[in-house]
């Protein structure tokens, strides 16, 4: 196998399975997901939901912002006439399953009503958004948070197997991963490890954050990210 005794930890933003992580799996590497997360899903005001069908952009933060939209969407038969955008290439995917064309966050046009889709974090964020994004409407579909007891077992195996690529598929899992490594004692792996990015934005917030990262695929594929890791 390709990746034969390689052992990675991939920085999780979500809590939907992981299809990276299983390809890597599948191809022998040993994959510490990390942190774990869990979720719950929100309720949502039906004023919110009739409004729904009259935004002309809606841009999902995460892939999984995407599934619990739709499930909203398809419950109450509303009809959308809003362009779709996304953050990641994933949540483009994961709408083209809905048989949704999405585009990518840069390609949004400044005109036209915005609905932000995503957990509570968007909350926060709000002030960097409409700085970003201009004046738009929140729609909060769940609360995610870290399970501390598990993460705190998936840290100290990460530090006893010592693994030797420290992956970030996303820019958001890099800040994640600077947020949580110092709690759970894990942050010295990211100077003794090779750090492979996804792409360009996960490898900018890296060196935002003091990391150093070595390389990232040719392009963000699995397919790519294979060979990138399979290259030494």
């Amino acid at each position: 196998m390709l990746l034969t005794n390689q052992k990675i930890v991939l920085v999780r933003t979500g809590t939907e399975e992981s299809k990276v992580a299983n390809e890597l799996r599948r191809n022998g590497a040993e994959v510490f997901e990390f942190p774990k997360w869990e979720k719950i899903i929100l309720p949502v005001e039906e004023a919110a939901v009739k409004k729904l069908g009259l935004f002309d952009k809606i841009l999902f933060t995460s892939s999984e912002a995407v599934i619990e939209f739709f499930n909203i969407v398809i419950e109450n038969s509303i009809e959308l006439k809003g362009h779709f955008f996304g953050l990641s290439l994933k949540t483009l995917r994961v709408l083209k399953s809905y048989e949704r064309e999405g585009f990518l966050a840069e390609k949004m046009p400044g005109a036209g009503k915005l609905l932000i889709v995503g957990d509570q974090q968007i909350g926060a964020e709000n002030g960097k958004n409409i700085l970003k994004y201009g004046e738009h409407e929140l729609l909060i579909t769940s609360k995610k948070y870290i399970d501390q007891i598990s993460s705190q077992i998936i840290a100290e195996e990460i530090m006893e197997k010592l693994p030797e690529v420290l992956f970030f598929p996303s820019g958001k899992s890099v800040h994640i991963f600077a947020q949580e490594a110092v709690s759970y004692e894990i942050d010295s792996i990211a100077k003794c490890s090779r750090i492979v990015c996804m792409g360009n934005n996960s490898t900018e917030a890296a060196k935002q954050c003091g990391f150093s990262p070595n390389e990232m695929p040719a392009v963000p594929t699995i397919d790519s990210l294979l060979e990138c890791l399979s290259s030494r």
